[in-house]
């Protein structure tokens, strides 16, 4: 495993250690946050306790307090070292391995207080029946939280209910305020997800990280960057609820925000398997890289509530063969769809109010239809959003405004592209590339368009055509 992360060392002697779990969010703001007193040691679920033990052993001989700051979600109990639990929802002696871990340290360590950073513990028997054994069996003072714990500025407190002590300054220096999450999880199929503060507004969250707004008090956001498998699982698909519970709290779930699922086949290898997410219609925004590279996705539905879809959403999905939903969606950001090899359609197109559709957008993907609404107005096609896709005709409607260098090249199945009725022809005057070129195709391309048109000229080779067999203006006939 990596070598832990340990805080650089004070100048004062250390009397508390800060143990941090790496799939906190930011954590490395709680490390440079931590005062002279006290070191802390990232640790990670593959971590041994002999390696922890190991680390320990440098820096201490005895020590005061020990602080374990980590995720809680409700009943489940979260993992510690060698892959395995804290506790056990029922345990009796002889303990199970890291419970029997905690209690040796506690005694060679003669540490007097130990404090659980996880939000809400103190509402669930089975963490409370824990902390009662460690106390039991070492006669140390556990304490802990009922409600969400992290910086009061964002919503939670450094408060351990049941000891009534405040141990912000115990641990920390005072620019621990700009740390601004929670503590607090949420577990979909299997995955405990985090609920991240969001913009600094008390009770106001988001799905993930970002700085998406909402306005929506007791808003959810989902962080799957930094999920945790609290099970093995075989799921296949997961169905976002439009509301979930952290501990006593119930949240609406409003956003998911940037790289919250990006890459997560690497680093969450029982989520390789992940085919399908289905999200509620309260989603309103998906941040940038949300579902990047997710090689084994093949199934979203985009929430009808949704404005757009931001830059890379779903770059280098290459599974993905079915986008539904989407109606609402007024702009398609720069490589969106980018590399979905699979993507042979894609209903966000035709949503009735898309205005934009971005830079390589869908670039690669074989497409083979797109139905462009005649509702959508100053509908604007960037250069390559549909380079080398698979359609073989296209109508462009009058509602669509610019056509920039090569949106649709390299299309080597396109034949006929037809205008509706424009009273100009909606493309560029200056190109690096046509925005219509079938490339290595033999067969010519065809363009019609109603009588009425300006400018037909704008479709030679020049200005909007360009095809390897002819490059004559004879392909261009009006209806």
């Amino acid at each position: 495993m990596e070598a832990p992360l340990i805080s650089d060392e004070p100048s004062a002697k250390f009397l508390n250690l800060l143990l941090i779990d790496n799939v906190i969010t930011d954590y490395q703001t709680l490390v440079d946050s931590v005062n002279e007193s006290t070191l802390t040691i990232v640790y990670s679920y593959s971590m041994t306790k002999t390696e922890l033990i190991s680390e320990i052993n440098k820096n201490f001989t005895t020590i005061t307090r020990v602080g374990i700051i980590c995720h809680s979600n409700g009943t489940e109990i979260t993992t510690f070292l060698d892959n395995q639990p804290f506790f056990l929802d029922s345990e009796t002696s002889p303990y199970s391995e890291n419970l029997q871990f905690l209690i040796d340290a506690i005694k060679e360590f003669n540490v007097k207080n130990i404090d659980f950073l996880a939000c809400n513990t103190l509402n669930y028997s089975n963490w409370k029946n824990n902390y009662e054994i460690l106390t039991k069996e070492t006669g140390v003072t556990v304490g802990a939280s009922d409600d969400p714990t992290g910086n009061i500025k964002y919503g939670g407190d450094w408060i351990m209910e049941n000891t009534n002590e405040d141990i912000e300054n115990i641990y920390f220096k005072s620019n621990i305020q700009y740390y601004k999450y929670l503590f607090a999880v949420f577990t979909i199929s299997g995955l405990s997800i985090n609920l991240i503060a969001l913009n600094g507004q008390t009770n106001k969250f988001a799905l993930g990280g970002g700085t998406t707004s909402a306005t929506t008090v007791n808003a959810a956001v989902i962080n799957a960057n930094r999920a945790v498998v609290t099970s093995p699982t075989s799921d296949t698909s997961i169905t976002i609820p439009e509301k979930v519970m952290s501990g006593v709290t119930e949240y609406t779930v409003t956003v998911v925000n940037a790289a919250s699922f990006a890459n997560v086949f690497t680093t969450t290898l029982s989520l390789k398997f992940l085919t399908q997410i289905t999200l509620p219609d309260t989603v309103t925004a998906i941040g940038d890289k949300a579902f990047q590279y997710l090689v084994s996705l093949k199934k979203i539905n985009i929430p009808t509530s949704l404005p757009n879809l931001q830059p890379s959403c779903f770059l280098g999905c290459t599974s993905l063969t079915e986008v539904t939903g989407g109606t609402q969606v007024a702009s398609i950001f720069e490589s969106a769809f980018s590399g979905c090899t699979s993507l042979t359609s894609c209903e966000v197109i035709s949503s009735t109010k898309l205005a934009s559709v971005g830079v390589a957008a869908f670039l690669n993907c074989p497409l083979v239809t797109i139905n462009f609404m005649s509702t959508s107005t100053n509908l604007n096609l960037g250069a390559t959003s549909f380079l080398n896709t698979k359609i073989s005709s296209l109508i462009i409607p009058s509602s669509v405004n610019f056509i920039n260098s090569g949106a649709f090249g390299g299309c080597t199945n396109l034949t006929q592209v037809t205008f509706e009725n424009p009273k100009r022809l909606p493309i560029g005057t200056t190109y690096t590339s046509a925005p219509f070129d079938n490339g290595t195709s033999t067969a010519p391309l065809i363009a019609y368009y109603n009588y009425g048109v300006v400018n037909p000229t704008l479709l030679t080779s020049t200005g909007g055509f360009a095809d390897i067999r002819t490059k004559t203006g004879g392909r261009y006939n009006s209806q």
